[in-house]
């Protein structure tokens, strides 16, 4: 199981306690997220070096194959790793994400191209956007604002998003800009006709990050791929509608052949 970028672990725990067992559930941190550390100061943060982790986790787990559920920025290091590896995957269940430069997907003029010196510029002055981002997450009006924005749906409860706005305290959002730019490089949509494992597409339908559109593109390029689109869900449908993801990938896996 693959968390999203700005997806803390407890975004999981649901499923996790809904799983535990039936499957085995393996999940972990990006390099300099949450409760990873970041092993030095020029530390890779490009998408392949995270699929180096995830092939280390697998490894230090004795898996030998997954299913791989890759949420935001977890759906490009799952297609990577499929390409670099696809050995190790049984399935790949991609939600709210997109197969690369995920800027382009933002309903904005021209936003793949004016988006990313934003990144960059965010990155360079980190001091300034910390206190603006984490001031907003944790303002004790902000579930409210978020929920009429629609960046976050009804479906989410206030306890858990104060979990996670809480975790979120910890990034350092230098690293986190940075993510997003080297995000913002990568592109895998050279990799969507060669996929040949069974693939469950999820997407929120007032996910306006990377929305449903692009899913569809992504189910339509994967040969047999299944799409699902949960009315009403963001780009947080993972932890807005958890019970409602679990059902249907549990139909997904046990329909496979």
């Amino acid at each position: 199981m693959a968390n999203g970028l700005g997806g803390p672990f407890s975004a999981w725990h649901p499923y996790i306690r809904r799983w535990e067992g039936s499957y085995r559930v393996i999940t972990w941190d990006y390099r300099g997220l949450y409760g990873s550390i970041l092993p030095s100061r020029d530390t890779d943060l490009s998408v392949s070096a995270h699929v180096g982790d995830l092939r280390a986790v697998l490894v230090a787990a004795k898996v030998q194959s997954a299913h791989l559920i890759g949420w935001s920025m977890g759906v490009q290091v799952g297609l990577e790793l499929y390409n670099e590896s696809p050995h190790l995957l049984d399935s790949l269940i991609l939600v709210n994400g997109t197969y690369g430069s995920p800027l382009r997907g933002v309903p904005l003029p021209f936003s793949e191209i004016t988006l990313p010196p934003v990144v960059r510029g965010l990155q360079r002055t980190h001091k300034l956007g910390s206190r603006l981002l984490k001031g907003l997450t944790t303002s004790r009006h902000s579930f409210t604002i978020l929920r009429r924005l629609g960046i976050v749906a009804q479906g989410l409860e206030r306890e858990r998003f104060e979990t996670m706005t809480n975790e979120f305290q910890a990034v350092n959002l230098d690293i986190y800009f940075d993510l997003l730019a080297r995000l913002g490089e990568h592109d895998a949509e050279h990799i969507l006709p060669h996929v040949k494992i069974p693939t469950l597409v999820v997407a929120g339908s007032k996910d306006i990050l990377t929305p449903p559109s692009l899913a569809r593109r992504i189910a339509r390029t994967i040969a047999g791929a299944e799409l699902f689109v949960i009315s009403g869900g963001t780009h947080y449908a993972a932890a807005e509608y958890p019970e409602i993801i679990a059902a249907r990938v549990e139909k997904f896996i046990e329909g496979m052949p």
